[in-house]
Order: structure tokens, then C-alpha cells, then sequence
């Protein structure tokens, strides 16, 4: 059955695809509590100290905790993740996102992640699980409802502009809405969606595991702006273990052709987005409709929904390990 968007669905639950279409993310629950201290076990192995207010293990220096923290997180989501999307596979981003305690330095502006596709035809997938309870005070994620339809801007390594730089203070204030969550439940969000995180104020730190996806058969790519040729973007073909390599050295002339092949370039012109193109996302009103001065913390209603059940495991060692095909 098509998506309501036109694309090919995400999600086998059609009420669940017919939400994360309309909104661009959906929230339901995804870990029991066993399932939780895996996860926060693994990031209590892997992680020792924090050498920045915001860290993501993924984008470290270590390879081989980059390794561990991929594997052991792809062990524990991988079969849930193939529950709901079962045509969808698990590619980089498998990391843990944490915030350091009581540190201001830990808010993140309101952003659009990596284009991981093209988007002209697919959807890329974003998976966000808190491993403590999270709320406005500790850096919950917020989330610009419907902004994954503004446009469809390629968010490239090494692009300085984007679309929405002009009003990006807009977005801060008057469209978007925050995400409190318990421990192990799931915030799936398209590529293209706007969001960001407030600082953690409170003196523990907030882990967070993220895994990314794209559709099983989708060639994941990566689109780089080159210096040499303004205007005009590298596209590159990537393995799914592109970003694990390179951690924080994803650069241009670091790329490796056996795991990274250049398949074309696109051009392009950056666009702003005006105050106008906004309408749409705007949660913040008077009642005659017009915008109105922030007046609080706009919170979320989760989407409720419930896990499908568990399919039969499969057979062999591998099957058992990384669940089919997430």
C-alpha cells in the first residue's frame, strides 16, 4: 500500500506511516527495561569521560569503541526495528548521543541531519531513544512538527549555508514543540526534519542511543560541498560502515574509494526561507490566528501506539545476532 506521501512507506503499521508522514516523526514505546540497561551497560563500558559538553561516541576518535557501540547497539535494536520497518536497513549513525551534566554548552540549535538519500524519491530514518527519562531540564529533543515538508535542501559535509540560516531564530521560538520521553521509548524522525535539544541543566548526564536507516536496496549516500567547485556537490555512494571509519575525520580528500564511490554531482544554489515559508509549521498563535509571543514550553503528545509481536527468531548465528534484515 503507497504512502500517503507519495513515497514508499516506512512503517507496516499504516496509522503509524500516516502520522510520520503528516508530522515528519512519531513517538511510541520500543525498549523494555531490560533492553534499557543493555544499552546503558554498553555506554558505561564504552564511555569513561565526556571531552565535550555535547558528545557523540560515533563521531570520536576511537575506532574500535565506535565498533562496539555499533555492534552492540545494532544487537539490541536491530529486531525491534524490523518489527516496525521491515523494509528498512540499519546504515551509520549507530551511536550514542550524551549530554554532559549542568553544562549550558549542551544546547543544540534547531538542524537538519546528514542527507543520507536522495530525496527526490526516498526518506531517510532517524531513531532517538533516551536511556534516562528526559524532559525540558535535562535536554529533551524538540521537534519542528511538519518541517520535513518546507523543503527538500541537501544538508551536505562541509556546506556553511542553509536554508533556513536567516531564520533559524524563528524556528527556535515559534515552531517547534518539546519531546519528554521515558527511557526506551522511540522518537523516529525524517532526514529533513528540523529539531534540536535544550541544554542539560540538571547535574546527571543524558545518554541517548541514535541509529539511522534507509530503505533495504537504497544505495546510502553522501553529498559533500567541494571547495573547488562552488555551487556543486560531490555525490558519493557510501557503505554502511562509512561513518564508523571516519568518525570526526568525514573529509573530502580523506575518502577512501573502497568504501565511498563518487557517482555524480548536483548543483546548488541556496535558497533562504523567509518568515512566510514558516506558516505552516508555526505552533505558537493568538486566536485569531496570527503568531504570538513564545509563552511557555509547547510539549509533544506522543503518538500512542503499540509494538507489533515479536516474529518467530531466526535461525543461525548471525540471524540470531543482528535480527534479518535491520
Amino acid at each position: 500500500m503507497p504512502s500517503p506521501s507519495g513515497y514508499p512507506p516506512v512503517f507496516a503499521d499504516p496509522q503509524l506511516e500516516s502520522d510520520f508522514t503528516r508530522e515528519g516523526y512519531v513517538v511510541l514505546p520500543l525498549l523494555d527495561e531490560e533492553s534499557v540497561q543493555r544499552l546503558l551497560s554498553l555506554f558505561n563500558d564504552t564511555v569513561s569521560e565526556l571531552p565535550s559538553a555535547f558528545f557523540a561516541t560515533g563521531m570520536g576518535s576511537d575506532l574500535e569503541r565506535r565498533k562496539l557501540v555499533g555492534e552492540g547497539m545494532y544487537e539490541v535494536l536491530g529486531p525491534l526495528l524490523a518489527r516496525l520497518m521491515p523494509n528498512f536497513t540499519v546504515i551509520t549513525g549507530r551511536n550514542f548521543v550524551v549530554k554532559r551534566g549542568a553544562d549550558s554548552a549542551s544546547h543544540i540549535p534547531m538542524h537538519q541531519d546528514l542527507t543520507f538519500v536522495d530525496q527526490n524519491v526516498e526518506r531517510g530514518v532517524h531513531v532517538w531513544i533516551p536511556l534516562v527519562d528526559v524532559n525540558h531540564a535535562n535536554g529533551c529533543l524538540k521537534v519542528s512538527p511538519k518541517s520535513h515538508r518546507l523543503t527538500n535542501d541537501i544538508a551536505a559535509v562541509g556546506k556553511l549555508t542553509r536554508t533556513y540560516d536567516a531564520i533559524r531564530p524563528i524556528f527556535e521560538e515559534d515552531c517547534t514543540v518539546s519531546v519528554p520521553m521515558k527511557a526506551g521509548e522511540a522518537l523516529f524522525f525524517d532526514e529533513r526534519m528540523m529539531h534540536g535539544s535544550e541544554p542539560n541543566t540538571v547535574p546527571a548526564v543524558r545518554p541517548a542511543a541514535h541509529i539511522a536507516l534507509v530503505r533495504t536496496g537504497t544505495k546510502q549516500r553522501v553529498y559533500f560541498a567541494n571547495d573547488e567547485t562552488p555551487g556543486v556537490f560531490d555525490i558519493y555512494e557510501i557503505d554502511h560502515e562509512f561513518a564508523m571509519q571516519y568518525g570526526d575525520k568525514i573529509e573530502h580528500r580523506l575518502i577512501d574509494p573502497n568504501s565511498a564511490r563518487k557517482i555524480g554531482t548536483v548543483a546548488y544554489r541556496a535558497e533562504s526561507l523567509t518568515e512566510a515559508d514558516l506558516e505552516p509549521v508555526r505552533v505558537r498563535r493568538t486566536k485569531g490566528g496570527a503568531s504570538a509571543a513564545p509563552t511557555g514550553i509547547v510539549s509533544a503528545k506522543p503518538v500512542p501506539s503499540a509494538m507489533p509481536p515479536m516474529p518467530p527468531r531466526p535461525s543461525g548465528f548471525l540471524s540470531r545476532l543482528f535480527g534479518g534484515r535491520a
